[in-house]
């Protein structure tokens, strides 16, 4: 049986979702100019004085960040923004490599916003490969040239070619058309995700159905957990400063439970849910 901590009982729910199973899938955590585990083209042109990929922290989907890549000239020449956990050469292929893996997902998923100029389109790609063999064992690629205003999830559909498991997986993610880049090309991407096939659910979604409401808030904030198979849950309440002002531990399998704010002042706050390394952020108003 699950345990149930229900003090408010609550009618409304809101859906949010940030899968962990890509390392920094959100973006949160950034090692100088680039996304920890991700590589961008920014160490080959900040010599020309040229990032192609900054920290966005106020255009997000979830959490506190999420990645803006933009199609830069350098000496002329449209250089597309990049992200990939692969390694990125001047040399074709251009990027090589990529992570340990060893499953096969149905999709590759995530949220985006776009803004294309010129005719130029956006690109997401995860290719599956295996040590020592000469041919992609799957892949999955989604291309879009429209303007995309508000944060919306793309999907990519693996298709295999082989029967065999990979070893790795590597991940593209380009702000345009890399043989035919165009300057000015926005793209902004956020809580990247890896689902069905032979993924188990719990497995990489283990943090898939969260919702905090209300939102503003003044007394009361209620909580949805709609997982389980985790030890103890922490959620922490800090301030836009980064100050942990709130802390509760919950016990395993907890599903509702309300967190007393009303001693807070009003402003802005960030409320983070976490559990082992897995780990939910949103941001609240208190009123």
């Amino acid at each position: 049986m699950k345990k149930t901590l229900l003090f408010v009982v609550f009618a409304t729910v809101c859906l949010l979702s940030n899968a962990q199973f890509i390392t920094n899938n959100g973006f949160e955590t950034w090692t100088g100019s680039d996304p920890a585990n991700w590589t961008s083209p920014n160490s080959l042109t900040s010599g020309f004085g040229v990032t192609t990929v900054t920290k966005e922290t106020v255009d997000v989907y979830a959490g506190l960040n999420s990645a803006k890549l933009v199609t830069t000239p350098v000496l002329g020449t449209p250089v597309p923004g990049i992200l990939t956990n692969g390694t990125i050469t001047l040399s074709a292929p251009y990027v090589n490599g990529g992570v340990p893996f060893t499953d096969r997902p149905a999709s590759f998923k995530g949220y985006y916003k776009y803004t294309p100029a010129g005719g130029d389109f956006c690109f997401m790609s995860a290719a599956l490969f295996k040590t020592g063999a000469s041919d992609t064992i799957g892949y999955a690629q989604f291309t879009n040239l429209a303007t995309v205003g508000a944060y919306t999830l793309f999907q990519a559909d693996f298709t295999y070619s082989l029967p065999d498991n990979p070893d790795t997986i590597q991940i593209i993610i380009s702000s345009s058309n890399p043989n035919a880049a165009v300057n000015g090309s926005v793209l902004k991407v956020d809580a990247l995700y890896l689902e069905g096939g032979t993924l188990g659910i719990s497995k990489y979604h283990l943090l898939n159905n969260i919702s905090i409401f209300p939102n503003p808030v003044n007394d009361m904030l209620n909580l949805k957990l709609n997982f389980e198979g985790f030890n103890k849950i922490n959620v922490s309440v800090y301030s836009v400063v980064g100050q942990k002002v709130k802390e509760v531990i919950l016990p395993k399998g907890t599903e509702i439970c309300s967190l007393n704010i009303r001693d807070l002042n009003k402003g802005l706050y960030f409320v983070q849910i976490q559990s082992g390394k897995e780990k939910f952020t949103q941001k609240i108003s208190k009123e």
